[in-house]
């Protein structure tokens, strides 16, 4: 009876420890996020302007400050834009910290696991619309929607955090 005991109790370690070891692998494997561009777009609810933001990782990034036509709805996120005469372009540079910060936010909320419709239920009238998409070495992800990011759970509070770090990178670029 008590081989049998040293028996179980061995087995239960090894099987613990390998369920320790496999864990601690995947974990080392992930790191920052291999960002290819990110593309912000937010559309304020009380004024007919979009604002487009395009950040990519030699850190540059591009304002866009569209005033579109009416009768007509472009997909921002996939680079399709009104005419010239709608669309003023801004460049700026970004230091290495903010960028690496925007990698390290968007590695920590996981934003390539966000859903794509993060619209809130809160019902606000006229708040903003508010778009990530974000393209990696590993794939694309798009989430986002009406007031994305204000409500009170989990994924809200990821988009949010997200959604701040870049807002705050415009701010420092465009001084």
């Amino acid at each position: 009876m008590e081989k049998i005991k040293k028996i179980i109790a061995t087995m239960l370690a090894v099987v613990i420890c390998a369920f320790t070891l496999c864990a601690c692998d995947g974990a080392s494997k992930r790191g920052p996020l291999d960002i290819k561009q990110i593309t912000y777009v937010v559309h304020p609810g009380d004024m007919n302007t979009v604002y487009m933001y395009v950040f990519t990782p030699d850190m540059k990034l591009s304002k866009y400050t569209i005033t579109p036509d009416d009768n007509k709805t472009y997909d921002y996120l996939n680079g399709e834009l009104p005419p010239e005469e709608c669309c003023k372009i801004d460049e700026y540079e970004m230091e290495e910290p903010i960028w690496t910060s925007i990698k390290n936010i968007f590695t920590r909320v996981d934003i390539m696991n966000l859903k794509e419709d993060m619209s809130s239920v809160q019902g606000a009238d006229d708040g903003s619309s508010y778009y990530i998409k974000i393209e990696t070495a590993d794939g694309v992800n798009e989430t986002g929607g009406f007031a994305a990011g204000e409500d009170d759970d989990s994924d809200s509070r990821r988009f949010s955090e997200a959604r701040g770090i870049l807002e705050e990178a415009i701010k420092q670029a465009a001084g």
